[in-house]
């Protein structure tokens, strides 16, 4: 009777060896279907991880003081679109056929996440139009070829009598009760709600600015004030 449990109990082991070998066995992988491993320890998955956060940069400007840091942030893959960060000083821009008018200016340095400095060139303005329809002149921008990014800094146009509220992955700059620039959210920034105007069409709202009610100025940095014409 003793002999008879024993082997009982050695052939219920030998069937635990036997299920468990068989679960290990059929462990399959839902991202790259290989078979051996869970989609949380795949290689391949954690290889992509790695390669996707190589490709965000990060950038902090100084200006032309000493250690004066004012901006850092981080830059995504689209192009030719203007985020609204609240860290910057002033708005920059890298592109210098979009400027309705230019002067050679040297405003300091950007210091890029790979600690590569790039010089602000120039000083200029550009013609946004806005999600209203709205040409809009957005003025002291800071040309700076080796940025990625176009920037609208918020805080120099709350400096210049602006409020800005953001709800619901919308975010609205009023001057007073008019909504002049809007933002959609997009992986947690907000990115300008409108498109830049270059060219003869650039020429063209400059011109008319003064005859044209629908055309404004957002004035940054060194005025006090914004215009409305």
């Amino acid at each position: 009777m003793a002999r008879g449990r024993s082997t009982d109990h050695a052939g219920s082991r030998n069937k635990g060896r036997s299920r468990s070998q068989s679960k290990t066995r059929k462990l399959k992988c839902y991202h790259c279907h290989k078979e051996g491993h869970y989609r949380k320890d795949c290689p391949e998955r954690k290889g992509k991880k790695k390669d996707n956060s190589k490709t965000a940069d990060t950038g902090v400007v100084e200006d032309s003081s000493d250690g004066a840091d004012v901006l850092s942030v981080t830059i995504s893959s689209s192009d030719g679109w203007w985020i609204l960060d609240t860290g910057c000083s002033y708005h920059m821009c890298l592109n210098r056929d979009w400027f309705a008018t230019y002067r050679s200016f040297y405003g300091g340095k950007v210091l890029m996440g790979n600690n590569v400095a790039c010089k602000v060139v120039g000083i200029c303005s550009i013609q946004i139009r806005m999600h209203d329809g709205i040409v809009r002149t957005l003025t002291d921008v800071r040309h700076i070829p080796e940025l990625r990014k176009m920037l609208i800094s918020l805080g120099t146009l709350d400096s210049n009598g602006c409020s800005y509220w953001a709800i619901c992955g919308v975010m609205r700059i009023m001057k007073g009760a008019l909504v002049v620039i809007k933002g959609l959210k997009q992986n947690s920034l907000y990115w300008l709600h409108g498109s830049t105007v270059t060219g003869a069409a650039a020429a063209a709202a400059a011109s008319s600015s003064d005859i044209d009610s629908d055309t404004t100025k957002l004035w940054a940095l060194a005025y006090a004030s914004w215009a409305y014409e």
